[in-house]
C-alpha cells in the first residue's frame, strides 16, 4: 500500500513539473508562436507632453485592434508604461519592461527624445528593438543600430527651414529659442550649421524649460538685440506661450517654426498673435486612400482628427508586429526585416529605413492663418 502511495505521489510530481516547464516554455514564446505577441510602450502620458504621447498610444492601439481582427495574425497586446514626461521615470519603464513578462523584444518610445536617447544604450545592450514613431532629435540617427524611427528628424526639418528662410523671405539674420534638453539643443545646432551654409547668422539663441510658464526674460533678450525673424524649437504650448507673452510686450517678429508647432495648443494660447507663423511639417496625404480609411477609423474610435503623429504611431506598430512575426522575435533577424523594407507603404506615406534607422519623409512649408494650419503660399 505504502508503495502504490509513493508511485502515485510520484507520477504527481511528475505531471506537476512537465506542467510548470510547460507553462515556462509557454511563457517564452509567447511573443511569437503558440500565444500571442507583446509589444512594450514607453509613452509620456501625463506631463508636459502628454498630448503627443496620447496621439501616440491612439495610432498604437487601433493598429493593435486591426491587427488582431485579421484571420490568422496572432493576438497582440501592448503592455503601456507611463513615462510622465521626465526621462528618468521613462528608463525605469523600459527597465521594467525588459525585467517582466519574460522580456520583450520591441518597444515603442515617445515622444520624449530625451528618453529615447536615456534608453537606446539599454536597447542595444539588451538586443530590444526600440522605435519611435514621435521622437525627432538628430542625435537619435547615431543611437545605435537597435534604434529605429518613423518621424522625420528634426535635422531634416531644420535644413529645410534654414532653406525657406533664406531663399523664400530672403532673411540673413535671426534668433533661435530652444527648449534645453536633447531635441530643442539638437534642433538649434542642426540649424545653425544650415542657415550659416546659406550665410545666414544666428544672432542669439534662448533656451526654454519645458513646463515652464514664463518665457519673459528669453522674449525681452530678443527685442533688445533687435531680432526681427526667430526660430522657435519647442513644443506647442511653450512657442505659443512665448509668442503670447512677446506680443504683449510690443514684441511682434517673424515667427519660424516646425512639426511639433502644429497643435491645437498653439492656437488655445496664442489665438491671434500666431496668424503668420511659418513652418516646416512632416505631412500625410490626405487624398492617400490608406490615410483615408485610416482616419475615418480612427475618428470612429477617439472623436478627433488623427495627425501625423498618430498616423506614425499606427504604421510604426504595424512594422513592429511584422517584423517580430517575420524573424520569429530573433533580434538579428528583426533588424534585417527592418533594413530590408524598401519601401513600406503606410497610411503616413511610404517609408524606408537607412543604416542609421531613419526614415526621410515629405515636408511641407505650411502657416497658421486665421487661427488654422495652412499650406504656405509666396509671401
Amino acid at each position: 500500500m505504502k508503495k502504490n502511495r509513493f508511485i502515485v505521489i510520484v507520477v504527481l510530481l511528475v505531471v506537476l513539473v512537465s506542467l510548470l516547464v510547460t507553462n515556462l516554455v509557454n511563457t517564452r514564446k509567447r511573443h511569437v508562436g503558440q500565444g500571442r505577441i507583446v509589444v512594450g510602450a514607453v509613452i509620456d502620458l501625463t506631463g508636459p507632453i502628454a498630448m503627443y504621447g496620447n496621439w501616440m498610444k491612439d495610432g498604437a492601439e487601433l493598429a493593435l485592434e486591426h491587427w488582431n481582427a485579421i484571420d490568422g495574425n496572432e493576438d497582440a497586446i501592448l503592455l503601456v508604461q507611463d513615462s510622465q514626461s521626465d526621462v528618468k521615470k521613462g528608463v525605469s519603464a523600459f527597465q521594467y519592461l525588459l525585467a517582466n513578462n519574460d522580456g520583450v523584444p520591441a518597444v515603442l518610445i515617445g515622444p520624449n527624445s530625451s528618453t529615447v536617447l536615456a534608453c537606446a544604450p539599454l536597447a542595444n545592450k539588451s538586443k530590444v528593438v526600440l522605435f519611435t514613431p514621435t521622437a525627432s532629435s538628430p542625435n537619435i540617427s547615431n543611437s545605435g543600430e537597435f534604434i529605429f524611427r518613423n518621424r522625420s528628424s528634426g535635422a531634416q526639418e531644420m535644413i529645410e527651414l534654414a532653406r525657406v528662410i533664406s531663399e523664400k523671405f530672403q532673411i540673413k539674420e535671426v534668433g533661435f529659442i530652444a527648449l534645453n534638453n536633447d531635441a530643442g539643443i539638437a534642433y538649434e545646432q542642426a540649424f545653425v550649421s544650415a542657415f550659416e551654409t546659406r550665410g545666414g547668422q544666428v544672432l542669439q539663441t534662448e533656451l526654454l524649460d519645458l513646463g515652464v510658464a514664463d518665457f519673459r526674460t528669453q522674449v525681452f533678450k530678443m527685442k533688445n538685440a533687435n531680432i526681427d525673424a526667430v526660430v522657435l524649437g519647442s513644443p506647442a504650448k511653450e512657442a505659443a506661450t512665448v509668442i503670447k507673452q512677446a506680443a504683449e510686450l510690443n514684441y511682434k517678429p517673424k515667427w519660424f517654426s516646425a512639426t511639433p508647432i502644429e497643435n491645437p495648443t498653439l492656437i488655445e494660447i496664442a489665438g491671434s498673435f500666431a496668424d503668420g507663423l511659418v513652418y516646416v511639417a512632416e505631412t500625410v496625404d490626405h487624398n492617400n486612400p490608406l490615410f483615408s480609411d485610416f482616419a475615418q477609423k480612427f475618428m470612429d474610435k477617439f472623436g478627433y482628427e488623427p495627425n501625423v503623429f498618430c498616423a506614425n504611431a499606427y504604421d510604426g506598430t504595424t512594422i513592429l508586429l511584422q517584423a517580430i512575426v517575420s524573424s520569429h522575435g530573433k533580434p538579428d533577424q528583426m533588424l534585417q526585416y527592418l533594413h530590408s523594407l524598401d519601401e513600406y507603404n503606410g497610411v503616413a506615406g511610404k517609408q524606408a529605413f537607412d543604416k542609421q534607422g531613419d526614415v526621410v519623409k515629405k515636408l511641407s512649408v505650411k502657416t497658421v492663418k486665421n487661427g488654422t494650419f495652412q499650406i504656405f503660399t509666396k509671401p
